[in-house]
């Protein structure tokens, strides 16, 4: 007959001043899996952990100036089925939510959180004797997170289809926020809103389920470049955090090959061979006509082109993985802009016009007549190539004098 045993674990809260960690909050590592137990039986642990700081150190002088804190709440699930006596799995999932909050002596503040479902462990374990288990397991790269500011704003990337975009968070006049479901369509993410549990669509950008079906949120556009092209030409630019909650390097990439190689970690129904499946390109989006254009193989490169009868300027930069794209009409009238590339990859201007502009890669004009106006730019994204033709079947992709 076969056993079960439910465990559940509860933490009692405490106040304690030492060091800690950046994450602040459980790692699945500090899990080294469930005691063994007889043939045929199924344990369950429940985790909970709440941590809050709200103190800093400067050397031995204690920070109490209350201008900040942090709370982290981790849950993480543990499951173990025992096959045998040699044999036994064990499963680990964790979510983490972390909230900060730093207010300035002047009496401001700054409330941020991110939360989210963490990687997925499946531990096959062998028990050599009563001592002694060997263990081999796998992570599922489940994890995802969305950050939320107060400002209105949420951005959401999914690493499965490379996809980065920014949200308002203004839906219908109320104010929400949005998490990861844990849902996929065609690799892509699938976030909700805690207003109404309704399940949005990531490449779609509109909710696909519940009280909010069919409406779109605003959206607010990344612009993507690399981290050294980025402080040689911003200096002063800064890191949000990578203090997320979760125990991560992110000096590393996480998911192995996934970048190069010809697969997916979850089936799609459709392919297109025109291009490598993880090869990134900047899709741009109209009603009627959707084209997806490729970085330049070295330096700079600009492209001028028109969807859906309008002109646009796609700029690329080689060095900076940079692929932007700009309306071609001065913002607020009708003056046709025409730009010319500006190659000097020391120069934070990109293009240059006729009225003697200069303008960087945010679309800002940083000298001329119209300096400190920015550049209208066209729904787009960056995404890899195989996540496009699921969601747009009729995707261009856009080669010189070729419209394929």
């Amino acid at each position: 007959m076969s056993k079960y045993y439910l465990a559940l674990f509860f933490i009692p809260l405490f106040w304690s001043v030492c060091g800690q960690c950046c994450s602040g909050g459980v790692p699945l590592s500090s899990s080294v899996g469930l005691p063994p137990t007889e043939e045929g039986s199924l344990q369950l642990n429940l985790n909970y952990s709440w941590n809050h700081l709200d103190r800093l150190k400067s050397g031995s002088n204690l920070l109490n100036d209350h201008l900040r804190k942090r709370d982290t709440h981790s849950l993480i699930v543990e499951s173990g089925y025992t096959f045998s006596s040699k044999f036994s799995l064990d499963f680990f999932g964790s979510i983490v939510r972390q909230e900060r909050e730093i207010n300035t002596l002047d009496g401001n503040s700054s409330f941020v959180f991110t939360q989210g479902l963490g990687d997925i462990v499946l531990l096959p374990k062998y028990h050599i004797n009563s001592h002694f288990v060997f263990g081999l397991g796998v992570k599922l790269p489940t994890g995802r997170a969305n950050f939320n500011d107060v400002n209105g704003i949420a951005l959401t990337y999914c690493p499965l289809t490379g996809t980065g975009i920014g949200w308002g968070r203004i839906i219908n006049g109320n104010r929400t926020t949005f998490g990861v479901s844990g849902l996929l369509y065609e690799s892509n993410l699938m976030p909700y809103d805690r207003s109404t549990n309704s399940t949005w669509s990531q490449l779609f950008n509109q909710c696909v389920n519940g009280a909010l079906i069919r409406t779109a949120p605003s959206i607010f556009n990344f612009v993507e470049i690399n981290f050294a092209a980025l402080k040689k030409l911003y200096p002063q630019a800064q890191v949000m955090t990578t203090d997320t909650g979760f125990n991560r390097n992110y000096q590393n990439y996480p998911y192995g090959d996934y970048l190069t190689s010809n697969h997916t970690l979850f089936p799609i129904t459709t392919s297109d061979s025109r291009l490598h499946p993880k090869e990134i390109v900047r899709v741009v989006i109209q009603e009627n006509e959707v084209k997806a254009y490729q970085y330049p193989e070295t330096g700079r490169q600009l492209i001028l082109d028109s969807i859906d009868g309008k002109n646009i300027a796609i700029v690329g930069d080689r060095e900076g993985d940079l692929l932007q794209s700009f309306y071609t009409v001065l913002p607020g009238t009708e003056t046709a802009l025409v730009f010319e590339l500006e190659e000097d990859p020391q120069q934070n201007v990109i293009l240059r016009d006729q009225l003697g502009n200069a303008w960087d890669f945010f679309g800002y004009a940083v000298s001329g007549p119209n300096q400190g106006m920015q550049l209208e730019i066209p729904y787009s994204y960056m995404a890899f190539w195989f996540s496009l033709h699921s969601f747009f079947p009729d995707v261009k992709l856009y080669m010189k004098n070729v419209n394929l």
